[in-house]
């Protein structure tokens, strides 16, 4: 199968949390024989400055490719996107065009192949959600799933419970309370054709705001078979 994962920060070297979670998934799909691609957005926090610079072993799991996007919090931006948008500044700092238009060029240039067209497009994290509408325009066959590392308003909420300063306070939980929305609407207009938390405990969350598949997937996939089996016939009734 061929595979294009959209990343929102590079997956390699593998040092938190995130990376981790991406390049094991790089890595399981390889090892399942799967022609994995990978678009990532290279980001001053977790940045990869010269992909040809990747080591053998990274190399033959996948074909790299990454666009500079500047996720850094700009507080005039956080500040203004709280009076004059409703998307919450956590979602809109992923918006980025160089990154649209380079998905879209290897959406296209997959296409033009005699046997062309991605089988899966896996999107890691929620905030790739801002892509879906050009996924689903030049890769209308194929399995789009979100891979949710996190339910993130319940993250923001819990940081609001604890935050002693008042006016950080409210900033904390209104932007919980856009996540919760963001992350509703997304899930709830059956956008995607799998839902796949890393947590039992966010897959009972994510099930509350959304009627397609929702299951649990670890940080990496067995491919001899230790997941849970519903999901794993899920996936191959996809093809996957």
């Amino acid at each position: 199968m061929k595979i294009l994962m959209i990343c929102s920060k590079f997956p390699y070297p593998p040092n938190d949390g995130g990376s981790i979670a991406m390049y094991n998934m790089v890595q399981s799909f390889h090892e399942a024989d799967h022609e994995v691609t990978v678009l990532a957005m290279n980001t001053p926090k977790h940045r990869f400055d010269n992909i040809s610079e990747l080591p053998e072993e990274a190399k033959e799991k996948a074909s790299w490719s990454a666009v500079d996007v500047n996720t850094s919090i700009n507080f005039w931006d956080m500040f203004s996107n709280l009076f004059f948008d409703e998307v919450s500044y956590h979602v809109v700092r992923f918006e980025s065009e160089p990154f649209r238009e380079e998905l879209e060029k290897i959406l296209k240039k997959e296409n033009d192949k005699k046997d062309g067209g991605f089988d899966v497009v896996q999107m890691e994290t929620i905030f790739m959600m801002n892509y879906l509408d050009t996924v689903r325009k030049l890769a209308p066959n194929a399995v789009v799933s979100l891979r949710a590392h996190n339910v993130e308003h319940e993250i923001w909420g819990r940081r609001a419970k604890r935050e002693k300063n008042f006016v950080k306070k409210i900033y904390l939980e209104e932007t919980a309370k856009r996540l919760r929305e963001f992350e509703r609407k997304a899930l709830g207009k059956s956008t995607f054709d799998l839902v796949i938390p890393i947590t039992d405990k966010d897959k009972k969350k994510f099930s509350e705001f959304t009627k397609e598949y929702v299951n649990q997937m670890m940080a990496t996939v067995d491919k001899k078979g230790s997941h849970d089996e519903k999901l794993l016939k899920k996936l191959v009734e996809y093809g996957v």
